[in-house]
């Protein structure tokens, strides 16, 4: 995060904390503002500027609670406020970016040159002796999901989700429609959610153009996972811009989607894109049980697969998957397996594709037992040979050769499918991975990533130890001080080698400890390396200092020769300083240039000095260039305020539609919103009694063909009476059977007491398990009065299996045994938490515990309230012992642990623990030390 996100959200945070608001949440209810808003404001995690009405509205809430605390008044002046986001809003804007391209097509390759294994289709078995005469894949079998995918893309959805388990045909079934589908468009392929970042901010998702996101969870739970959603909501909603096509595992997409997602933005954004479902089984498809039967006539492998699959799961088969499992499970490949799950674990840690041979030596004997390491000593020959031997064309390990001349192997890659099953994440890792990981990992970038997997869990010596051999560069000097971050022998050491943060941070101690000089050389290392960028953040704490004038000398040399974050930071030193005439002849130049950012900065500088006539006149100029910050500005300053509000309004500003729309008179709020939110001035227009004008909206795009345009007309025509016309209009919505236009056409059936009708819609993909037409089933029968048939036909899915049917149950029935079987067949931590939480509120404790205990082996809130439980019980062994094993795996942060200690009077061990970390096994790790080198 950057300083002025810093400095933005800390005095943010300091109005709350004196407002003495008791929680975020009783924030949210005061302010209208959500508490995932706040709490990203608040910790500077954001880097789209905040919108100004909800900043607005927490600063208000925050005073009403407190209004005759000083200190809150003072903090809470929104005009100040008013400013400061204004400041916030241009810095921002000017957050370093790869220079955008010119409006060309990506020169990415069409999906035709891309291989399907480049895009992670997985390869299929081989029949020996069929070789020769079939292609690397088998042909395509089309399945009720291809032809939802493929109506998607003919439609032109914008973003298409593809959900299923382990090896499943997602992949594959994504890759088939957009050949099928979108053959001439590029294709861009980003790795990695900051390559994807990149690609947003070169523009190239502004393009017609195929974003492949395959493993989409790891895009959307990373750290940037906002940003990555921020910039994928651009890129669909732009009108010229990319078709996103994910794929993921069901678990994982239940996870997003879930109340305990890490980011509530990302789940939010994730409720409108179109998800489709892929069946891991062929059993209850009988058109593609027939496909299936003709093409294993003609490919030995299809037959293959149909005669190993388990359950139907026929695609599973194909890749080999299932195979690999029951050879590593044979006893006398013990030694394999644990070559594969060693492997699996040194991969995931390190994120890497592949380990080294040296690292599987060391390894693997921590994942066998006594008996099975009384081994010949051709041992690990003997089991690379088997977890590298083909089964049916697919090996466990792929062996590879990373040094450039030809030779044996000396690394080897994990198979997909074996790597999601043994799922490393929430694996505990014996303690030869992670001595061998340290020894053997392979290059500086591999180290990072193991010292941050071992950081993650605890292991705080591990992670020093992987990061050793990398700290003479920049990189690992400064991984290492943020690791011993109480060190300040490391923080010199990794500031010396050019740490930006550590330089920082060495500056900020040297100020706090009253060294003047020594903070002052810190900060001339800093402002020269960074050209003070974040100056906001900083300039403060150089004026404290009285370093404001050096400052302004450090910066010269970049400043005179044209380095724009030196200009800034420049203005920002004379603005603090009272120099205003100076700060703006600094920023003159760009101003006159068309540089936005320093045109408003010169307009503050002269308000700030109090030449508002002269402050007003920069300030029109921009608004003339149709910029609605200015025009804001100058409504707040009473400049014309009707007039730029207005003007404002006309251009889509949000905050001026809302300063001008009145609930009184609901048509002209319409017409202001005309130019912004369509669906808005619709509802508006049909509350205020103009329904004709209404209509006018939706018409010409039902005509064109767009199917929310359809089913709106539809929707208002009835509303309007015109009973017919709008059914008409609304079953041509509903023939795609895209689920929230089917289930409109349902209800308005229902409404007209054409039950059975209604029902017949849905039926199908209700029988078929899809959940929103299970719902609509079920409310049409009661709806209809036939609330025992709802109950009868949940009853009998649920029964076969169905765990939707068993929530509706729950639902309905009130019933905490089948709410319990729903949570259970699903998995659902968030299920299980709830029903958990009603057993302990009604004192079934020793129910709630064994209810918990699956869930917390992977899910950080289940593993939470199991512990509390746990403390109501005294059982205080059990529930320290579940928080260092759930550590050691990664689930709980080492803050849990922490805080536990010391609520039962053991500060001195929670101190210790802080910093010490703990030990491979869980216990708190002993004093250690880790010195630079000399």
């Amino acid at each position: 995060m950057d300083g002025f996100q810093t400095s933005f959200a800390a005095e943010l945070k300091k109005l709350y904390n004196a407002s003495r608001i008791s929680s975020y949440r009783d924030l949210a209810t005061k302010s209208g503002v959500p508490p995932a808003t706040i709490s990203e404001w608040f910790t500077g995690k954001f880097r789209r500027t905040p919108d100004w009405e909800k900043v607005k509205a927490i600063v208000k809430a925050c005073v009403a609670h407190a209004p005759d605390d000083p200190e809150v008044l003072r903090l809470g002046d929104v005009d100040w406020w008013r400013r400061e986001h204004g400041r916030l809003q241009s810095n921002l804007d000017r957050l370093p970016q790869r220079p955008r391209h010119p409006r060309t097509r990506p020169t990415d390759p069409v999906i035709g040159q891309w291989t399907p294994e480049q895009l992670g289709v997985h390869r299929v078995v081989a029949i020996d002796g069929t070789d020769a005469d079939h292609a690397p894949l088998t042909g395509y079998l089309l399945r009720t999901h291809d032809e939802r995918l493929r109506q998607a893309l003919r439609e032109g959805c914008r973003f298409v989700v593809l959900t299923g388990s382990t090896c499943t045909g997602k992949t594959r079934a994504a890759f088939e429609a957009v050949r099928a589908e979108l053959p001439e468009l590029p294709l861009l392929r980003p790795f990695s959610p900051d390559q994807l970042l990149l690609r947003a901010s070169a523009g190239d998702l502004e393009h017609r153009g195929v974003l492949w996101l395959n493993e989409l969870h790891s895009y959307l739970n990373h750290a940037a996972g906002p940003q990555v959603v921020d910039a994928l909501a651009a890129a669909v909603n732009h009108p010229g811009g990319v078709v996103v096509v994910g794929t993921t595992q069901t678990a994982k997409w239940d996870s997003v989607m879930d109340d305990g997602c890490q980011h509530d933005a990302v789940r939010q954004f994730l409720i409108s894109v179109r998800h489709i479902e892929v069946p891991e089984s062929f059993v209850d498809d009988a058109d593609s049980r027939a496909r299936l039967q003709a093409a294993s006539r003609d490919d030995p492998r299809f037959a293959y697969a149909v005669e190993a699959a388990a359950n139907g799961r026929v695609i599973q088969a194909l890749t080999g998957g299932p195979a690999l499992l029951a050879m590593l499970a044979k006893p006398t490949n013990a030694v394999a397996n644990a070559l594969v799950e060693a492997a699996i674990d040194g991969a995931v840690l390190c994120g890497t594709p592949e380990v080294s041979e040296a690292f599987l030596r060391r390894a693997a004997p921590g994942y066998l037992t006594a008996a099975q390491r009384a081994a010949a000593d051709t041992w690990f020959d003997d089991a690379i040979m088997t977890a590298t031997k083909p089964v049916k064309g697919i090996s466990a390990l792929t062996p590879l050769r990373l040094a450039p001349d030809p030779g044996t192997p000396d690394a080897f890659q994990p198979h997909d499918f074996l790597a999601h099953h043994h799922d490393t994440e929430h694996a505990r890792v014996p303690a030869t991975t992670w001595s061998a990981l340290v020894d053997h990992a392979p290059e500086s970038e591999a180290r990072l990533g193991l010292a941050e997997s071992a950081k993650q869990r605890g292991l705080y010596q591990t992670a020093a130890l992987a990061l050793l051999p990398t700290v003479n560069a920049r990189a690992g000097a400064e991984a290492m001080s943020h690791l011993l971050n109480r060190d300040e022998e490391w923080l010199r050491f990794a500031a010396e080698r050019g740490s930006e943060h550590s330089i920082w941070r060495m500056a900020w101690r040297a100020g706090e400890s009253g060294d003047r000089d020594g903070a002052a050389s810190w900060w001339r290392r800093h402002l020269e390396l960074t050209h003070g960028y974040a100056m906001s953040d900083q300039v403060g704490t150089l004026a404290e200092l009285g370093l404001l004038d050096d400052a302004v000398d450090w910066l010269h040399p970049a400043a005179d020769a044209g380095n724009r974050i030196a200009l800034f930071a420049t203005y920002d030193l004379l603005c603090w300083a009272n120099r205003h005439g100076e700060a703006i002849r600094t920023l003159d130049g760009l101003a006159i240039g068309g540089d936005r950012d320093a045109q408003l900065r010169v307009a503050w500088a002269y308000a700030d000095m109090g030449d508002q006539s002269e402050a007003v006149r920069r300030m029109t100029a921009i608004a003339e260039t149709g910029d609605t910050y200015a025009m804001h500005w100058l409504a707040d300053a009473g400049a014309d305020a009707e007039l730029w509000t207005r003007r404002a309004a006309d251009r889509g500003s949000k905050w001026a539609i809302r300063k001008l729309a009145s609930d009184e008179d609901p048509v002209a709020s319409a017409k202001l919103w005309l130019n912004r939110d369509i669906f808005r001035a619709s509802s508006l227009y049909a509350a205020g009694g103009e329904l004709a004008k209404a209509l006018a909206l939706w018409k010409p795009g039902a005509e064109a063909g767009d199917r929310f345009s359809m089913r709106m007309l539809g929707e208002l025509l009835a509303q309007a009476g015109e009973r017919g016309t709008a059914e008409s209009w609304l079953r041509k919505a509903a023939e795609e059977e895209v689920a929230v236009n089917v289930i409109a056409l349902a209800e308005f059936l229902a409404q007209e007491s054409r039950y059975t009708e209604a029902a017949g819609l849905v039926t199908d993909a209700a029988e078929r398990g899809e959940a929103w037409a299970i719902d609509s089933y079920v409310k049409t029968l009661t709806t209809a009065g036939k609330r025992s048939d709802a109950i009868e036909w949940l009853t009998d899915h649920a029964v076969r299996g169905s765990v939707h049917c068993m929530r509706q149950l729950g639902e309905i029935l009130d019933s905490a045994e089948w709410r319990e079987r729903a949570a259970r067949a699903s998995g659902s931590a968030r299920s299980i938490r709830r029903i958990a939480r009603e057993y302990r509120d009604c004192g079934r404790l020793a129910e709630a515990i064994e209810l918990l205990r699956p869930s917390a082996a992977h899910d950080s809130r289940s593993t939470g309230m199991l512990v509390n439980i746990l403390e109501e019980m005294g059982e205080l062994d059990e529930a320290e012992q579940r928080l260092r094993d759930s550590l050691e795996r990664g689930i709980v942060a080492m803050s849990a642990l922490e805080h536990f200690l010391s609520s039962h009077g053991r500060e001195a061990e929670a101190a210790q623990l802080e910093r010490y970390g703990i030990d491979v096994g869980g216990q708190t790790a002993e004093p250690w030390q880790v010195s630079p080198p000399s």
